[in-house]
């Protein structure tokens, strides 16, 4: 069985001391396999204080290229190797890292200029008509320029917004609805302007990968099908899953939930405004309890 092991590194600003950038660095661990295993197999992560990596930091702005070399700071009672021992084991099982396909993943953009336009013309009018003290609740309300932009914002609207959608961009355009709603959109890597996809039925869940996880939740799971629309919940028999993400209208990532008192193998169901998707072989999700191995 192949184990891979691979450091997502994100460098995050920290200020500056003197003349000095401060850089933080969060260290996100992907660690491949081909099914669950023990720790043991990932050898940099089963005692990671122990690796003592060799930071270098490269930072670029323009044809300008700056080559930083991080100092390890060691604790003076140095590194703490038995604490993370226990707080991983190395029998503990792992979930292999699965990443998500975002290539055919509908991303959606608004007219930035024209937000900024409007919104800038919104606070001058406030100011202008409200020099000395705060404007009260009840005449923003009464304002037509206030009226139409809750409008834009109110999801009762969406049937308006998707005409303007199909009838792609309106950049010249007053109207609050146009300013704000997200007119063009790309697919994968293939920019396009054209209605968003609408849901007209029920979800349907062909697969479930991993099918079985422990039974104190918290496995990561991908779920794919058809018809995945916000607002979505999904259920593992009774209990509802985590961290629930809608990918895109086939694909759902969510962490399992505590397996009930009875619970052994179970149904996984996807509810959206549509309905709820039907029992089927393909969306079954086992819990187990983890042992010695």
């Amino acid at each position: 069985m192949p184990f891979t092991e691979t450091f997502l590194c994100t460098p995050l600003p920290e200020g500056i001391t003197g003349t000095k950038v401060r850089i933080a660095v969060l260290v996100s661990p992907r660690l491949g396999g081909d099914a669950a295993a023990d720790l043991d197999n990932w050898p940099d992560v089963r005692d990671w204080p122990e690796i003592r990596p060799s930071w270098q930091v490269t930072i670029k702005q323009g044809d300008t290229e700056a080559v930083l070399t991080g100092t390890e700071v060691v604790p003076a009672a140095g590194y703490d190797d038995a604490t993370w021992e226990q707080l991983f084991p190395q029998s503990m099982q792992v979930t292999p890292y699965v990443p998500v396909d975002r290539s055919e993943a509908r991303i959606y953009s608004y007219p930035v200029a024209k937000v900024v336009e409007f919104v800038r013309e919104l606070h001058t009018k406030v100011l202008t008509s409200s020099r000395t003290q705060f404007p009260e609740l009840a005449d923003l309300q009464e304002d037509d320029t206030f009226q139409a932009l809750k409008a834009a914002l109110d999801p009762v609207n969406l049937g308006e917004l998707q005409s303007l959608w199909s009838d792609g961009p309106k950049p010249d355009t007053d109207d609050a609805f146009t300013a704000f709603a997200p007119l063009e959109f790309l697919y994968g890597a293939r920019p396009g302007s054209a209605p968003p996809p609408v849901p007209t039925e029920p979800p349907v869940v062909t697969n479930v990968d991993p099918d079985t996880g422990v039974v104190s939740g918290r496995t990561p799971v991908t779920i794919t099908g058809e018809n995945f629309f916000q607002p979505v919940t999904v259920t593992f028999g009774s209990n509802l899953a985590t961290e629930v993400v809608v990918v895109d209208e086939r694909t759902i990532t969510c962490r399992s939930p505590r397996a009930g008192f009875d619970d052994v193998e179970v149904d996984v169901r996807v509810t959206t405004n549509e309905g709820r998707s039907a029992v089927s072989p393909d969306a079954k999700f086992t819990f187990y309890v983890p042992g010695p191995r």
